[in-house]
């Protein structure tokens, strides 16, 4: 359809992406199927639906710019420069909970020996191509939304990271083979918790978890299993980013 920009699914509910006004041609397609009803249209900007900032921002060594001007040099002084086009996924930069991953990536890789990292949710790429900037020889980001695999490729490959940046769409980590130095999974509490009950993770010896508040603390605390310890945590506006270390 003319317009279309992608597909969001979060079953049972499927989200189209327009450019432009599409519910009467939406409708129209959705006549012609089985088992299909439209529950809703909206329209708004992309600025409401995106936030992201028109200067480039700073978090701890990382220079983040999202402007469109790829080819335009930018020195990050003496940091690490991550260009970013978040399109229609989460992780411009900007929200607390990728910072605070940011920051804590970056005090983690001067305090141990990291060379293989695992992005679970990778959404635009941004944690995976940091880890690759910081000096990780591999990295895989995992998405199970391919919409957001797209997008993460196409920073990945502004970022000139695209040799040691792999990308795959999948929803466990099952996938792998075998674990990295180092996991990051900066997504929604619901699958953050879904997660922790769990075994794969454990495998991992440093995890670095992000996307609950304050006040879930107590809770992500008492899911973790024995042998396993917090090493480091921080808050940024009541978002929680902590370090589990497990006892290998």
């Amino acid at each position: 359809m003319p317009g279309f920009l992608g597909l969001w699914p979060e079953p049972p509910f499927y989200y189209l992406f327009f450019d432009r006004e599409s519910e009467s041609a939406v409708k129209h397609w959705i006549q012609d199927q089985s088992g299909w009803i439209l529950n809703g249209a909206y329209s708004l900007d992309y600025e409401q639906w995106q936030h992201v900032s028109l200067s480039d921002q700073r978090v701890g060594p990382f220079l983040i710019h999202t402007g469109k001007d790829e080819e335009e040099p930018i020195h990050p002084e003496g940091g690490y420069l991550i260009r970013m086009n978040p399109g229609l996924v989460f992780g411009s930069g900007l929200h607390p909970t990728t910072r605070g991953c940011l920051l804590t990536m970056a005090e983690l890789f001067k305090a141990v020996p990291v060379k293989t990292v695992v992005d679970l949710g990778t959404g635009t790429g941004i944690l995976a191509i940091a880890g690759a900037l910081l000096g990780a020889t591999r990295v895989v980001g995992l998405d199970c939304i391919p919409l957001a695999v797209a997008v993460a490729l196409q920073n990945v490959r502004a970022n000139h990271v695209e040799e040691r940046v792999k990308l795959l769409v999948a929803r466990e980590l099952e996938v792998l083979r075998e674990p990295s130095d180092l996991l990051l999974m900066n997504i929604e509490w619901p699958c953050l918790r879904e997660v922790l009950r769990g075994s794969e993770w454990r495998r991992y010896p440093r995890v670095i978890m992000s996307g609950f508040l304050a006040a879930q603390w107590k809770e992500f605390e008492a899911m973790l299993p024995s042998g396993h310890r917090v090493e480091r945590r921080t808050s940024i506006e009541d978002w929680m980013t902590a370090v589990i270390s497990g006892m290998f």
